[in-house]
């Protein structure tokens, strides 16, 4: 209730607030034009107070401006004014003339100067209101180019997805059921005429079920983004790190694995790169020509994105089947090379959850290749879009 009261009494001074410098306003001319006496005399005798009045017309509006010009009417007529004077024109005596003018022009002349004002303050109001309307249309324009961006993303990420799962969903009931045939068909025999041999064929198909169905969890999980941000990850490290992990691989077969100049920084997470490293390397390696596996590793940026590169001189892939290579469960190889397909695949994913690419470069049939994938740079501003093959 306090608090009410002291609001009202707020409001209240604030609006006495232009009438009490309307007597501060008079009081001012008055004393001026006390000081104008001795040079003009009586002469032109509210000169000072029609001034005052227009001045509060336009800062305060008619009202504290009417009443200035009472105040001056009273003041000049009292102070200013020499009484007793017996001129006569044709309004009256000089002193009534004086203050019919005075009156009729300071009220005429301040309502047009606050009309006038009124009228430049909507107008400025109605600006002001423009401009913002102009601003929140850009601001929502901005924000409705934002979102259609994202759903064209999102569409483009679903069509790729559904895409993938068409295949996905073909190749591994194709290549499923392979194994469930052969342990089938073998069990068959086997309760047939009891053979004991046959159980090597259907422990192997067993197996390959086996790895089949750690393939599609690998493959399920690389599709799996992280929900923490991709830190700064030294590729240069990670490199080190998946030598050493597969030595007994590289030893057994021989093979070289090379760095050529530093890898950089970039923003992936730490085991996507190095499952990378480790998928591409095990290829060129597994896939090897009757000479040596010599595997080289190279990196180069562009514009925010680093692109980086794995060449060997192993069997080589025929153009044809450079994008085929990637989608899952495909190969290009009989039973003689261990594994189901699943390996590109799975860089493929790897590389779509920091919004790089993945291809193959160059190859030839008994010529080695190389495939590239690129990685946006760690603490630096890239593309829209990640480098085209």
């Amino acid at each position: 209730m306090v608090e009410v009261i002291t609001h009202a009494s707020m409001q209240t001074r604030h609006r006495l607030l232009p009438y009490v410098e309307s007597v501060f306003a008079v009081v001012v001319a008055t004393l001026f034009r006390l000081g104008l006496v001795p040079l003009v005399g009586s002469a032109v005798p509210f000169v000072t107070y029609f001034a005052a009045c227009l001045i509060l017309a336009w800062y305060r509006g008619f009202g504290p401006a009417a009443v200035g010009t009472l105040l001056s009417i009273f003041a000049g007529s009292h102070y200013i004014l020499r009484h007793g004077e017996t001129t006569i024109s044709p309004w009256g005596r000089s002193e009534q003339a004086a203050v019919i003018g005075f009156a009729f022009a300071s009220l005429i002349v301040s309502f047009l100067i606050d009309f006038q004002h009124r009228t430049l303050a909507r107008a400025k109001t109605a600006e002001r209101a423009q401009a913002a309307i102009a601003r929140e249309n850009v601001r929502l324009l901005e924000q409705a180019q934002v979102a259609q961006e994202e759903l064209r993303r999102s569409n483009s990420d679903l069509t790729r997805a559904n895409n993938e799962l068409e295949v996905f969903a073909y190749s591994a009931s194709h290549d499923l059921k392979e194994p469930l045939r052969t342990i089938t068909t073998f069990a068959e025999l086997m309760q047939r005429d009891n053979d004991a041999t046959l159980l090597d064929t259907i422990l192997g198909a067993a197996r390959r079920m086996n790895t089949l169905i750690d393939d599609l969890l690998l493959y399920r999980n690389a599709a799996k983004s992280e929900e923490a941000p991709a830190p700064s990850v030294d590729a240069g490290r990670v490199m080190a790190e998946v030598v050493d992990g597969l030595t007994g691989q590289i030893q057994g077969a021989g093979a070289s694995v090379t760095v050529a100049g530093a890898l950089p920084f970039v923003a992936i997470h730490r085991s996507s790169l190095s499952q990378l490293f480790q998928n591409l390397i095990s290829n060129s390696i597994k896939y090897r020509s009757e000479a040596s596996p010599r595997v080289q590793v190279s990196a180069q940026t562009e514009r925010g994105w680093c692109v980086f590169s794995v060449t060997d001189n192993g069997l080589g892939i025929s153009e044809e089947y450079k994008e085929q290579i990637f989608a899952p469960f495909q190969r290009l190889h009989g039973r003689e090379y261990p594994g189901n397909g699943i390996g590109l695949a799975i860089c493929q994913r790897l590389v779509q959850q920091c919004g790089g690419r993945i291809w193959l470069e160059k190859s030839a049939p008994g010529e080695g290749s190389t495939f590239c994938f690129s990685a946006p740079m760690a603490g630096g501003e890239k593309m829209p879009q990640a480098p085209a093959p």
